[in-house]
This record gives C-alpha cells, structure tokens and sequence, in this order.
C-alpha cells in the first residue's frame, strides 16, 4: 500500500510548531503494519494544497491530509479538496450534528466560523471525532482513499487509533490491528 501525507499549516513551515503528527502518523501505520512511503508539507495556500491533493491522489493507494479543518479562514483543507475534486462545498448533516453537540457540552453558542467545519466536499464520509470540534473526512479521487484529518496531535491519535487504522487494516488482509 503506498501511504502518503500532506501536512498543512504556515505554522509547520515557519518552524512555530514542530511537525509531530507525521512522527506519530508514521509509528502508528507501521504497528499496523503499513508504512509511509511519502511526507509532504504546504503552507496555508489554496492553490498549493489543491496541487499537492491532485498530484499525490495520482500515485498513492491513501493519502492522509493533516490540518486545516478548524473554524479560521486559513483552514482551507475542506475547500481545496473540494476543488481538486470539482465538487461544491455542502453542510454535512453529520458534521453539523457533531458540532451542535460539541458546543452544547461546553455551554458553546454554534458560530459562523464554527459552523464552517461543516462545510465539506459533497459526497465525502465522516471520520469521527471524539473530542474535538472538526471531524474528519474521507472520500476517494484518482482511485486514492483520501482522508483529512485534524491537526491537533490528541485528537489525530485517537483518530487514527479507533477509526483511521482499523478501516486500512480492512483493505490489507495481510496487516494486523494497532497496537
């Protein structure tokens, strides 16, 4: 399986947060018995996390796109995937549901800006999320399983522990369940 990731954030490219989740991404696919092949990082650029989307999707069985699915405008995760895959950005019932509740439990009102995590590219699946307010989202384009997932490191572990690994380990008879 040729496993590739896409990091976005200027804050990974001006050296404001050290990239842990590739780190941890790369461990855990290889407990599961699936290896990184492939690492790549953009800034907070449309145009370039549309190209790099594009251009992994043609030579990768899954990518794993990381941040850029919170509520600011330079979250742009959601839309660039849109574009790549000439879709339009649509409320996802699921989405908007997680969100409702997040913000219910913290005594949170549900803002626009919030209210932007629901804003998906029609036709993706929700990864869950257990603790934080953007879900994830996967979808396949170029014959790519593509899976977007939030950049914060305790909510990318529990991610990739209950929903992202068991679902690759489905495709690969041969891999085993994560440690």
């Amino acid at each position: 399986m040729k496993l590739k990731l896409l990091l976005t954030g200027n804050e990974l490219m001006t050296g404001d947060t050290l990239d842990s989740n590739s780190a941890m991404i790369a461990k855990m696919s290889l407990d599961a018995g699936i290896q990184v092949n492939y690492k790549a990082t953009v800034s907070d650029d449309l145009d370039q996390l549309v190209s790099e989307i594009s251009r992994l999707s043609e030579s990768s069985d899954v990518l794993i796109v990381n941040g850029g699915l919170g509520p600011t405008s330079d979250d742009l995760t959601a839309e660039a995937l849109a574009i790549a895959m000439n879709v339009e950005l649509e409320e996802h019932p699921v989405a908007i549901k997680h969100l409702v509740e997040w913000c219910t439990k913290r005594n949170y009102g549900l803002s626009e800006a919030n209210r932007k995590q629901a804003n998906l590219p029609k036709g993706v699946e929700i990864v869950a999320n257990a603790s934080g307010s953007a879900v994830g989202f996967k979808i396949r384009l170029n014959d790519c399983l593509i899976v977007c997932t939030p950049g914060v490191p305790h909510e990318l572990k529990t991610m990739m522990a209950q929903e992202i690994l068991p679902q690759l380990s489905e495709l690969l008879p041969n891999t085993h369940q994560p440690k």
